[in-house]
Formats: structure tokens, sequence, C-alpha cells
């Protein structure tokens, strides 16, 4: 498990203010969060062990149960350390 915060660059023109994504690294898979919305909203839906039915196979992805508890454990030590200030930069909400 990896949480470190990039920079978002503005698309070709300079911006005052430096704004930040939040990256998630667990089981393989690589999250970018921009808003602090986005995070919970990601952490409802892995917090949820029902989900509607798919095409695609759970047990392939991140629905599988050791993955999903890691996801979860992940995205709240992030979430964590937002709240904390650790990570500053990211918004509420764009």
């Amino acid at each position: 498990m990896r949480i470190s915060k990039k920079q978002i660059k503005a698309n070709g023109s300079q911006n005052l203010t430096s704004r930040f994504a939040v990256v998630v690294e667990v089981v393989s898979f690589t999250f970018h969060f921009a808003t602090v919305a986005q995070l919970r909203e990601c952490l409802a839906y892995y917090e949820t062990k029902t989900h509607p039915s798919s095409r695609i196979p759970a047990k392939e992805y991140l629905l599988e149960e050791p993955k999903r508890q890691k996801v979860i454990k992940a995205l709240n030590n992030a979430l964590r350390l937002i709240e904390s200030g650790k990570h500053t930069g990211l918004p509420d909400a764009l």
C-alpha cells in the first residue's frame, strides 16, 4: 500500500493555485482522487459488500474479499491523512 500526493497540472496555462490529487496504490491498482468527495464515494462503494450484478466476475477484480479489505484499509488511511492535514491542497469538491 502506498499513498502519495501528485500535483495536477493545468491544461497548458499556469495556475497560481497549486492543486493536488491523492494517489492510492493498493493490490496492484492505482486510485487517483482530485477531491475528498471522490475518495469518500469510492470508500463507501468498497465498504458495501453486495453490489448489483455485473458481467465482470468479482473474483478477477477488487471486490474479491481479501482485496476489498485491503482497498478499504488503504482508502481509510488516505482519508485520515487528508483529515489530519498531512495532505493539503485537495479540495472538498470541484
